[in-house]
């Protein structure tokens, strides 16, 4: 795997504060709460709560890309 297409340091770290706090604050909105370690399992919360983060680190990731492309023209 060539350096170009792996993410910088950076670009993940960013991703993942916005994909937690995103998540933390989505959850609390929608009162949603699922604790892996607390409560019974539930594959469907889990689901749930894996894909929101997912998907708010993958939109970091997309914005991340974004700025700094505007940044670097």
């Amino acid at each position: 795997m060539s350096n170009k297409n792996k993410p910088s340091m950076a670009q993940t770290f960013i991703a993942f504060i916005f994909a937690f706090i995103g998540s933390k604050a989505l959850f609390h909105f929608m009162d949603f709460n699922y604790s892996l370690f607390k409560d019974p399992f539930d594959i469907g919360k889990l689901l749930i709560d894996i894909g929101v983060f997912f998907g708010l680190f993958f939109i970091g990731m997309m914005i991340y890309n974004l700025f700094s492309a505007r940044k670097a023209s």
